[in-house]
Order: structure tokens, then C-alpha cells, then sequence
């Protein structure tokens, strides 16, 4: 079976893209707060490392050689130009320009694997299979994020309101760490050279119009920290049926999320999954994607990394 990616679904090599992820600075200041009591003295290594800012907040914080793997050209650029700032940055980090893939060996020896999280669905860059995939040439090392979940509430109206049922959760599977979410009753499954596929029920206990459902993407990065992802460029939580369901008290409502590696959500609902609803994850996808955007330089870029690192200190 070949390995599970998905995209692009944006290009990576565009400034703009990681102006917008930086504008999320809580995030990265999560993961600081995760690597801090892990990484002193030790080799660490983080996947897609973008313009480079969890590696330098890993080397302020003191780890002995940081990996910062990227194979979009432009960010690497920027980091490699950035790392004069950063002193610490300089004597432990190495840039390793390419996929995750041509550097086995050198990930091999790290002592912490991390990386961070996009989207929605928890697929997005095909995350959870990279650090699957390096899960099994590194076994003993420690892995961020644990876990990773997708919650899902569908929409429904009751009478004349609408409201949400309660939340289903799925962690996503194959995942290299032990979870620290507690598996549900909804069993995810991988099939089909590694798509990944969710699955979801609930018992309704009156009569419903189901019209859609929310999602969110947690990470859990520790035993109290979890980040939820909601930024941006990514698809709103909330996505509409075309064709509402109306179901009865008793009924069993199913929900299944399965993304094809060409980025292709495939929504299937129903009492037997019998309604389909397919949804191309692209930047071209104005009706289901928020496109935020500013205007990106090196030096605003710089300015960005410089703030959350600074935090850190």
C-alpha cells in the first residue's frame, strides 16, 4: 500500500499562506508550553517546519539539535535567512530541505518527533500518517501531537429551532502515540491504500430534520494541553446537506467523513448512508473555504516568528 498524503491543498511556497498561520500565535505558544519540559538537551525533529518557528522556540528552550524538515523552497529559504536572529538557533539547528521521507536516518536518532496540525479534518497535509509512517523507523521516540480527534454535531431543526445533537467523537486511527482520548463506540476505519474514513452514530430521541453537521479537530499535546484548529484558510466547521433528512424518534442517524489523497471530502449521512455529498478541499472551493489573506514580505514574516519567539524567551 503506498503511503497516505493528501494535497496540495494550497502552496506552501506561498508567503501569504504562512502570514495567516502565524497570525496564530496561541498555538504555537501551546506547543511551546508542551516542549518545554521535554526537550532540554535532547535531538529533536519537526515535521513541515514552514518558515521555521516551533524549531527555534525548540532551540530557545534548550534542545541539543533541532531537525527542521521542509520541502516547500520558499519557507526554507526564510528560515535558513532568519536563523542569524537566533544564536541558539544557529549552533542547533539543521535545515533539511525535502520530504520527510529522504531523511530517515537522520530522523531515526531524534529523541522528539512533533509537528504541527492544519485544517479541520485532521487529514489536511496527511499529518497522522507522516508520523505513523515514522512511528515505525523510530519507535522509541516521543511524539506530538498524541492524539488527534475530529468531533462531529449534526444539525437539526426540532420543531421550529435548530440545534445541535450531542457530540460524536473519532480519534483518527493508526496514530504513532498512545491515545490519550478515550476511544467511543464509533469505530474509524482505514481502507482503500490508507483513506481514512470516520464513522459516527446517534440514537435520536424525537423527530428530527437533520440539515447538517459541525466538526472540530482537536490535538491533544499533553495530558492538559489540547488545541482545537479553527483558523483561517480552513473549512468552516458547519457544512449543509443539499437535501435536508427528515428522521424519526428511534432512528439511528450515521455519519461517515472519508478524504480521498486528491483532497476530496466525501460526506455520506443517513439511516444506511444511502445520501452522498462530495466537496473538493481547494483553495478554489469559495463556498465552503474563508480565504483571509494579508499581504506577506520576508521582513513581515520575520516580524511574526520574531513576536511569538519572544514569548517563549
Amino acid at each position: 500500500m503506498s503511503p497516505f498524503t493528501v494535497g496540495p491543498l494550497v502552496d506552501f511556497n506561498d508567503l501569504n499562506f504562512h502570514g495567516m498561520m502565524l497570525s496564530n500565535g496561541e498555538k504555537y505558544l501551546a506547543f511551546a508550553k508542551a516542549l518545554r519540559p521535554l526537550v532540554q538537551g535532547r535531538v529533536v525533529a519537526e515535521v513541515g517546519a514552514g518558515v521555521g518557528v516551533l524549531s527555534f522556540i525548540a532551540a530557545e528552550l534548550g534542545a541539543r539539535r533541532v531537525l527542521a524538515v521542509e520541502q516547500s523552497v520558499e519557507p526554507t529559504s526564510i528560515m535558513k535567512d532568519l536563523l542569524p536572529e537566533y544564536p541558539k538557533a544557529m549552533r542547533a539547528i539543521g535545515v533539511l530541505c525535502g520530504s520527510h521521507r529522504e531523511f530517515v536516518q537522520e530522523l531515526k536518532f531524534a529523541d522528539i518527533v512533533f509537528s504541527e496540525t492544519i485544517g479541520y479534518f485532521g487529514f489536511e497535509e496527511g499529518i497522522s500518517m507522516i508520523l505513523s509512517e515514522l512511528h515505525r523507523h523510530s519507535p522509541g521516540a516521543y511524539f506530538l501531537p498524541l492524539a488527534m480527534s475530529v468531533d462531529a454535531h449534526p444539525l437539526v431543526h426540532a420543531g421550529r429551532s435548530v440545534s445541535k445533537l450531542c457530540l460524536a467523537r473519532a480519534p483518527i486511527p493508526s496514530f504513532p502515540a498512545k491515545a490519550l482520548v478515550s476511544p467511543s463506540e464509533f469505530s474509524p476505519l482505514w481502507r482503500h491504500e490508507h483513506i481514512p474514513e470516520l464513522n459516527y452514530s446517534w440514537c435520536l430521541h424525537q423527530d428530527v430534520t437533520v440539515v447538517g453537521f459541525m466538526t472540530s479537530f482537536e490535538c491533544k499535546l499533553n495530558s492538559s494541553i489540547t488545541i482545537t484548529n479553527r483558523v483561517g484558510f480552513w473549512p468552516r466547521a458547519r457544512v449543509l446537506f443539499r437535501n435536508p433528512l427528515p428522521l424519526h424518534k428511534g432512528d439511528i442517524f450515521k455519519l461517515q467523513l472519508r478524504i480521498s489523497p486528491d483532497g476530496r471530502l466525501t460526506i455520506r449521512y443517513g439511516t444506511d448512508l444511502h445520501e452522498e455529498l462530495a466537496i473538493q478541499l481547494s483553495p478554489g472551493n469559495t463556498e465552503l473555504l474563508d480565504v483571509s489573506y494579508e499581504t506577506e514580505t520576508v521582513t513581515s514574516l520575520g516580524a511574526k516568528v520574531r513576536r511569538i519567539v519572544e514569548q517563549v524567551r
